[in-house]
């Protein structure tokens, strides 16, 4: 089947990740999505998200996945961006996007939905995320410091963050006020 190529081949590369806004600049009628999932191809992960059915989970597939569900404008959030990093122990149960708009459809549990708009945003490994400072000062209320500090002293050994912004979450996380 011709439109199942074209779905794999750009699922491979986003974490087996197809959206209906893929098919729809594709040419694929919804019909014809409904068609290749309802013969097992795809898997609906929600509204206009699908996962190609024999993608191997990669360790960032759940992160990836959250983002595409929440849709356009969101973006890993705070706990998930230092969970994704490894820089410090979380609950892997939860993860965390933030997004700007409110989001009214079902969630899947587990994902957790903040409302809010920042403009320190990048992209690590594909997935749209909060900077790495940024996310770390996002969590000041709700992970014990020393987890913070340590997620900053191994976020600048990973090469993740430069010296300066270093010290400046030190800083922060001490109390300092500049």
């Amino acid at each position: 089947m011709a439109y199942y190529d074209d779905i794999y081949e750009i699922a491979a590369d986003n974490y087996g990740i197809f959206t209906r806004a893929d098919a729809q600049s594709m040419g694929i009628s919804d019909k014809e999505l409904s068609r290749i999932t309802a013969s097992g191809r795809l898997v609906r992960l929600g509204h206009g998200v699908y996962r190609i059915k024999h993608h191997i989970p990669e360790k960032n597939s759940p992160y990836a996945e959250s983002v595409a569900i929440v849709g356009e404008g969101a973006y890993l959030y705070g706990e998930s961006v230092i969970a994704m990093h490894e820089l410090a122990p979380t609950n892997p149960a939860d993860i965390y996007v933030g997004c700007p708009r409110r989001i009214r459809r079902n969630l899947p549990t587990g994902l957790t939905v903040i409302h809010t708009h920042s403009d320190h945003l990048t992209t690590y490994q594909g997935i749209p995320s909060h900077t790495i400072p940024e996310a770390i000062r996002a969590c000041a209320q709700t992970m014990m410091r020393s987890r913070l500090i340590e997620a900053v002293r191994v976020a600048r050994n990973k090469g993740l963050i430069n010296a300066t912004e270093e010290r400046e979450l030190l800083e922060d996380l001490n109390g300092r006020t500049s």
